[in-house]
């Protein structure tokens, strides 16, 4: 049976829409107000804060997150490099590129040694003294939300960027109207977000016991598919110029490769992703890969979306 709720936040707006599922008394729903699905009830400000600065980098699967990022270092720098050639393409030259929720910094200081100027917004302490101490980039440890703190000049930046930051978000609509205030009219905002509530996802929960992995508050408070990703920027006052996804890594789930359950099989499910990118890419028809992954997004199946919007001039 549908089920629906209601719940006022700390601005007396009243969110309310169809439970999709409960997790440790926490609702997601469905909400007609937002546009996308999310926790109610949400944390504080203040609660939020304190889990990012002291405990996100923290847990088992982020203790050493820095170090098993550099262990993939080659990867990411082509994805890193594959999407500031996209900015540059789009603007036509480089500028100053803002990141927001920057971890580590390791796409900063890609940007950089591509010859972009790169700021960062960081609140976990352990994550941003890692991106200064052994990256030497230009770091703000501050929430999220509160970029005004931090007195940048309006309109002064070329490009926002943001990969897996609006999942965490108290209120993601203020990240796209802060975006709007130091992004220079014409200039682009990045963002990716988990895929959840997938079409694959779901016919996973249909033929199994299991319950929905992807939800897991207070770390994902949001939950975004392809119409509300590209909805939220819209709203905003954004176009779409790009959008691409990433390898539907749920489908290994499909095929009999229970990652969730044995977490040893998630490397291997990764590393099959590596070398049928690589393979592609070494061969005559490199330019597939580009292809697959718009395709994959465009049947809403990607695991994360990838979405770059023009700040409407």
């Amino acid at each position: 049976m549908t089920m629906y709720t209601e719940w006022k936040d700390e601005n007396n707006v009243l969110h309310s829409g169809e439970i999709v599922c409960s997790v440790n008394n926490i609702n997601i729903i469905d909400c007609k107000i937002c546009g996308f699905k999310h926790a109610i009830p949400l944390p504080s400000v203040d609660e939020l804060s304190k889990y990012y600065k002291e405990k996100y980098y923290e847990q088992e699967r982020k203790i050493n997150y820095a170090e098993k990022q550099k262990e993939q270092e080659n990867w990411w720098g082509r994805i890193y490099s594959e999407r500031c050639e996209k900015f540059n393409n789009i603007l036509g030259e480089r500028g100053h590129i803002l990141d927001i929720g920057c971890g580590p910094g390791f796409f900063m200081k890609k940007a950089q040694d591509l010859g972009w100027k790169a700021t960062g917004i960081e609140p976990s302490h352990k994550a941003s003294n890692y991106a200064i101490d052994n990256l030497g980039l230009d770091i703000y440890n501050i929430n999220i939300e509160s970029i005004d703190e931090c007195n940048f000049e309006l309109k002064s930046y070329d490009v926002i960027y943001s990969h897996g930051v609006l999942e965490h978000m108290r209120k993601p609509n203020l990240f796209f109207s802060n975006a709007k205030k130091y992004l220079k009219d014409g200039g682009l905002l990045f963002y990716s977000v988990a895929n959840d509530f997938s079409p694959l996802q779901n016919i996973m929960i249909e033929n199994s016991s299991i319950d929905p992995w992807w939800v897991v508050p207070p770390e994902h408070l949001n939950y975004f598919d392809k119409l509300s990703a590209e909805s939220i920027a819209i709203n905003n006052g954004f176009n779409i110029v790009n959008a691409t996804a990433t390898f539907p890594i749920d489908i290994f789930l499909l095929m009999g490769d229970d990652y969730i359950s044995n977490k040893s099989l998630g490397p291997s499910a990764h590393k099959k992703i590596e070398n049928l990118e690589d393979a592609i890419l070494k061969s005559s028809h490199k330019d597939l890969l580009g292809d697959l992954y718009k395709n994959f997004y465009n049947l809403g199946i990607g695991r994360q979306l990838e979405i770059i919007a023009r700040n409407s001039l």
